[in-house]
């Protein structure tokens, strides 16, 4: 058993050492050891097995992205790094795609990512999937309030230990939501908000005096091209850019790489990010060509131009296809009948291609940490009914049981400071 990044279960008990308690369970079998592993918090990829048989699990979202050559048995923290090992180069056209790759591909020939729920068995090179098991029970909002607070701040108290912290805040309803969960947990954090154009004028301003009130001390980080040097590390290290331009001065602002850098960019999840589509008659992604479909929707109108110019029905055929194989490989249709389809895609798809792929970025000064990446977690939350999902209320809840003059700062303002009409 080998657990690579940051780790720790959300139950208090006496297994400080995550890999021990991993271990302990798998021994009793593996049922024990994926239930165990839903109770883990962090940024990680757990190697466990047999010598004859190994195999590798990510998080609960694959915010630690694992990469593998299925016909080599190599896997590997970076796509590029695969790709050098086994003498791969870049995949043949087309190559217009946006917020990750279509199913487990890479820009490299060769080259899977492993989605999220399932493993990896490193002799067979087959993924598999473990979760998930049933239909998500039926939970209240305050059900679920209760207890995902209780789950986050057990990680975060065992995840900040001896670190230095501190949250992205912006204007939002995520960030909001791990102020309040990072003040609960009472440790000492910091805040910053990135950013130099008018696009982040809004959040800066708003987030500096947030901060203020809560006796916080704030940073603002500029946007800067990151040096020659620099560029070509991150260029190697992830093939999507999530915030190359403030890379650089944030290293300046975290003292080591092992300190937590939080965010709460998972929370869509919870809060059923495809509603609109659903809500406008977009067909459910359980065949690979409406699996496309969807893919293509959510990318932005300069890559559907790019498309479009390239020739959509090939980019479709193909595209279709992809997703074909790995509808096929992660047993998506038997996941489809316990989860909903739009909310399967977005957590293992959307979610695991492209911001697990993002997150290498981060390596550069700090370790991501998302308090909420747990999968006991958003099991909870698919829970709810759906209108309590799209309006995002069991995290105003969580906001009010904590700490409800949160709430007197607006989430989301259209103008900052709030001019009276």
């Amino acid at each position: 058993m080998v657990v690579i990044g940051t780790c720790a279960t959300t139950e208090f008990g006496e297994w400080a050492d995550p890999a021990k308690y991993l271990l302990s369970e798998l021994n009793v079998g593996e049922d024990r050891f994926f239930g165990a592993l839903g109770e883990c918090v962090g940024r990680y990829a757990v190697i466990f097995g047999w010598s004859a048989e190994l195999k590798i699990v990510t998080d609960a979202t694959g915010m630690r992205s694992v990469y593998f050559s299925s016909e080599e048995g190599v896997a590997g923290s970076h796509a590029r790094l695969i790709s050098e090992t086994i003498g791969s180069g870049y995949a043949p056209k087309p190559q217009h795609f946006h917020f990750g790759f279509p199913g487990f591909r890479t820009p490299f020939s060769g080259v899977r990512l492993l989605p999220p729920n399932s493993f990896l068995n490193l002799r067979s090179g087959r993924v598999e999937r473990f979760w998930p098991e049933r239909i998500p029970p039926v939970r209240t909002v305050d059900e679920v309030a209760s207890e995902t607070i209780e789950l986050a701040v057990a990680g975060i108290l065992q995840i900040s230990a001896h670190r230095t912290v501190r949250l992205a805040l912006t204007s939002g309803l995520d960030s909001r939501l791990m102020l309040a969960l990072l003040l609960r947990s009472g440790i000492d954090f910091n805040t910053y908000t990135y950013g130099s154009d008018w696009r982040t004028a809004l959040d800066r301003a708003f987030a500096a005096d947030l901060a203020g009130v809560r006796g916080l001390r704030h940073s603002v980080i500029p946007a800067s091209k990151p040096n020659v040097r620099l560029a070509a590390r991150l260029s190697e290290a992830s093939y999507l850019r999530h915030h190359f331009s403030v890379v650089e001065n944030l290293m300046s602002l975290f003292p080591g790489q092992n300190d937590l850098a939080v965010t709460g960019s998972l929370l869509e999840i919870g809060r059923r990010f495809f509603a609109p589509m659903i809500r406008a008659g977009v067909a459910p992604p359980n065949t690979p060509e409406t699996m496309a479909e969807l893919y293509w929707l959510k990318m932005s109108r300069k890559v559907r131009a790019r498309v479009d110019a390239a020739g959509r029905s090939e980019w479709m055929a193909v595209v279709s296809s992809i997703f074909s194989e790995y509808m096929d490989e992660t047993d998506f249709a038997s996941a489809s009948s316990k989860i909903d389809p739009y909310d399967l895609f977005y957590w293992e798809h959307r979610m695991g291609a492209w911001h697990g792929a993002a997150m290498n970025e981060r390596d550069f000064y700090a370790e991501a940490f998302i308090p909420l990446n747990v999968r006991n977690i958003f099991e909870l939350m698919l829970g709810l009914n759906e209108a309590s999902r799209e309006d995002g209320s069991v995290f105003y809840r969580i906001i009010e049981m904590i700490d409800s003059s949160l709430l007197d700062f607006p989430v989301n303002p259209k103008q900052w400071p709030v001019r009276l009409q």
